[in-house]
């Protein structure tokens, strides 16, 4: 449901919420049931217009979405990294791309209490995958959350999830990998949706509470918050009539008050096409 295109751009390496960006709507399939359009704004971002600045394309949508994505990418794309969730790899490949895939929650090995991700490196940038929510029944392998982490020293370290199930337990958990705290790495900042959605009680995306939740199990505590704009879409279909909204950037900076754990985040609510420089002071930084 959250299909707001996100860009961050770090070790000179831009990362790309590739669902949103390249599909503008989500129908599950079947539209006749549901579909969401993202709402166009004079700010929407265009792919043609920022392909070039990229170096890397990663996929954070399942495949319902990947065919309507990656052909519209054409050849703008043909010879960039590519890289993906297992789930939507064969439907990449069948488009003509070779995506590199990361399994969530590879582990390595542990050094000293942080586990170590199985990760691929595009220059100084490292990507780590974590097991993020199941489409599906929970047999099946999750999606990726991802953690974007600059190696350079007093580089930032960046984590999302576009369901805001970057930890929990509270959408769909896969029995081959369960979400945990002690597996991801330290963040600077996360990147989560505030408004959950959901249709007839069955829940789609997280939201305020989920988020504040992960934001405290991560620790240390992540400085910064961007929320994901998911539910600024225009819905159709029989099923529309019972998507339920819940949660909005000022329901998070209420709750945030009266938490005390997350005084120091800073909430940042971007527009659709501003640029925000995260800055840290050299005590606050993660270790890469």
């Amino acid at each position: 449901m959250s299909i707001t295109p996100f860009l961050s751009e770090i070790a000179s390496h831009i990362a790309w919420r590739m669902s949103g960006l390249f599909c503008s709507e989500v129908f599950f399939g079947q539209s006749w049931a549901f579909r969401g359009k993202r709402r166009e704004t004079a700010q929407s971002i265009r792919p043609e217009e920022v392909l070039d600045s990229f170096d890397a394309i990663v996929n954070l949508g399942s495949s319902p979405w990947v065919g309507q994505s990656f052909q519209r990418l054409s050849k703008m794309a043909e010879m960039m990294p590519i890289i993906s969730n297992p789930s939507a790899a064969k439907a990449i490949e069948q488009l003509g791309f070779s995506p590199s895939v990361l399994q969530p929650g590879e582990l390595l090995g542990k050094v000293g209490t942080v586990f170590q991700l199985r990760s691929l490196m595009l220059g100084k940038l490292r990507i780590s995958a974590l097991p993020g929510s199941v489409v599906g029944p929970p047999w099946q392998d999750p999606e990726n959350g991802y953690v974007f982490t600059d190696t350079r020293p007093g580089g930032l370290s960046i984590g999302t999830e576009p369901h805001g199930n970057l930890l929990g337990p509270a959408l769909g958990t896969s029995f081959k990998r369960l979400p945990s705290s002690s597996t991801v790495p330290p963040l600077d900042a996360v990147i989560l949706p505030l408004t959950s959605q959901q249709i007839s009680g069955y829940r789609l995306v997280n939201g305020v509470q989920e988020a504040a939740d992960t934001l405290e199990a991560l620790d240390p505590v992540p400085r910064f918050l961007l929320p994901l704009r998911n539910a600024e879409l225009d819905a159709s279909g029989f099923l529309a009539e019972q998507l339920q909204e819940d949660g909005s950037v000022e329901s998070f900076a209420t709750l945030q008050r009266s938490r005390p754990k997350l005084r120091h985040v800073q909430l940042l609510d971007l527009q659709p096409g501003q640029l925000v420089q995260l800055e840290l002071s050299p005590a606050q930084h993660s270790p890469a």
